[in-house]
């Protein structure tokens, strides 16, 4: 008996899985830019997820750019993709936010990965905030660079914890000799 009420719970855990499964590959996603400013750029990302053919978007999010944003290089393909940042298994929703430069360029991403106990995509916290996120599946972390100040690079690494990216290494250098 005790064998046979495992198989029904095993059972039971994989349909729940392949039907939650089963909604996420159901969304589709669109990015387009809001609407130019006079001098023609732009200034935010709209976002919108779509479940099924409904044409009623289930959830809507406006992205600030970075910095503003000239209409030639901000193309449909650039503007947002697909990418496993939070190493289950899943592409996620990466969208670009547009760069700034201080000595090095710095891209900036917003991403949405899927939340299986409420079957919906939801805004990472605080990725919009990593300089040039490099995901690395076989530590299963996230790597920021950015240049901090004139003279120093910062490289930051994330782990995800509780579902939340968590701040466990930074390392500070110097570009320049103190002396030079």
């Amino acid at each position: 008996m005790k064998t046979i009420v495992t198989i029904i719970a095993l059972c039971l855990c994989a349909l729940c899985g392949a039907q939650a499964q089963s909604l996420r590959d159901n969304y589709r996603f669109e990015a387009s830019l809001d609407l130019p400013t006079d001098d023609g750029r732009f200034a935010g990302i709209i976002v919108q997820g779509f479940v099924d053919d409904d044409d009623s978007p289930a959830f809507e999010c406006v992205h600030e750019l970075v910095e503003w944003a000239e209409p030639d290089e901000m193309t449909e393909s650039r503007l947002h993709t697909y990418l496993d940042i939070n190493f289950d298994g899943h592409n996620d929703l990466v969208i670009y936010l547009g760069f700034n430069a201080m000595g090095r360029v710095a891209e900036y991403y917003a991403a949405y990965v899927w939340n299986p106990q409420g079957h919906v995509y939801e805004e990472v916290e605080g990725y919009d905030g990593l300089a040039n996120p490099e995901p690395n599946p076989d530590s299963q972390t996230i790597t920021s660079i950015e240049r901090t100040n004139i003279n120093e690079i910062t490289t930051r690494t994330y782990a995800w914890n509780g579902g939340k990216l968590e701040l466990v290494k930074e390392k500070k250098e110097k570009i320049y000799d103190e002396e030079e």
